[in-house]
């Protein structure tokens, strides 16, 4: 997983390939914390996400 961030705008990757919908915008964040949510619609099962690698550029 990985996100680079350029003058407000954050390409987002998933084992090296480029998700789609991007570029996310972030330039309302001043600052804070980076994770990963994972989320189960329905709530009828466990949800779960494993992450082995995570790198934040700042470009």
């Amino acid at each position: 997983m990985a996100a680079k961030l350029k003058n407000g705008k954050a390409t987002l990757y998933w084992d090296r390939k480029e998700l789609e919908g991007g570029p996310f915008f972030v330039d309302k964040i001043t600052r804070g914390f980076v994770g990963v949510y994972t989320n189960f619609v329905g709530g009828l099962g466990d949800a779960a996400t494993k992450v082995d690698g995570l790198i934040i550029k700042i470009e």
